[in-house]
């Protein structure tokens, strides 16, 4: 049932992209976040190694979704 509302919700009256980046951006975001707690499945990797991949993985999905939100916000009509 929650798996379908991301696939119904933006169909309805009063949803647009930025919703859509809103919903999809946290999944992304949880994602890269609980990266951080989880043992990589190789096990011998130094912590630092496995710190500095995860900040970079955070660090491209921030990058993406605020390149992302800046390019929707220069599409949207004025409200002005």
């Amino acid at each position: 049932m929650v798996g379908r509302l991301p696939l119904r919700r933006p169909r309805r009256q009063g949803w647009g992209r930025r919703h859509v980046l809103a919903a999809a951006g946290s999944a992304l975001v949880l994602r890269a976040g609980l990266s951080f707690p989880v043992e990589p499945l190789g096990g011998n990797v130094e912590g630092t190694v496995k710190c500095a991949v995860d900040a970079a993985m955070l660090g491209g999905v921030a990058a993406l979704l605020l390149m992302t939100a800046h390019r929707l916000r220069r599409q949207e009509p004025s409200a002005c």
